[in-house]
């Protein structure tokens, strides 16, 4: 792997012996993922989980390694399969969807580590921003085809989401990828 620090845009990948993913662009598949996320509440007594359905994003890999990409996820979109608990995760009091209708994630890094990549980026939601570094899993269910599993924890204050009444919102969100991506031709 090479020691050059990239610029601040564009990312520096190990080379193919070391980093099993091809130059070109690389699309998400929303139909073949899942961006799910779990909470406690009822003061930490009930799990809470569920994930955004709309998004979408690329990967693109230069010749030369360099990698840029961008998760754009429709906040709007969430559900936890209780519409009363939606529309108020969707309100000013959560995700205030009306003023920041998409929640974002910008590649700022990817690196290679056994068994898989290190990929960190900034996570973009409402007018946050946290920098995550995800320990990322990559497979491959196909010749032009990855899938990206990755789990983090993120504390809920550092991403403006800081509404809980009497304490009923207990601990970080959980977040769990996973997508794949399809090599565009």
């Amino acid at each position: 792997m090479s020691t050059t620090q990239p610029a601040d845009s564009e990312t520096l990948l190990a080379d193919s012996e070391t980093l099993p993913i091809a130059a070109g662009v690389w699309h998400v598949d929303p139909a073949a993922g899942r961006l799910g996320f779990r909470v406690r509440s009822m003061w930490g007594l009930v799990p809470v989980s569920g994930q955004f359905r709309s998004y979408e994003g690329e990967l693109r890999i230069d010749e030369a390694g360099l990698a840029t990409g961008e998760l754009a996820v429709a906040a709007a979109s969430l559900d936890t399969k209780h519409n009363k608990r939606d529309e108020h995760l969707r309100s000013g009091d959560f995700f205030n969807v009306e003023e920041h209708p998409t929640i974002s994630f910008s590649v700022a890094a990817v690196t290679a580590r056994p068994g898989g990549l290190t990929i960190a980026g900034d996570l973009h939601i409402g007018s946050s921003v946290v920098r995550l570094q995800l320990p990322v899993t990559l497979t491959r269910p196909g010749e032009d085809r990855l899938r990206v599993q990755a789990s983090t924890s993120v504390p809920r204050e550092t991403v403006g989401l800081t509404w809980n009444r009497a304490g009923m919102i207990r601990g970080n969100a959980l977040l769990n990828v996973e997508l794949d991506l399809v090599r565009v031709p």
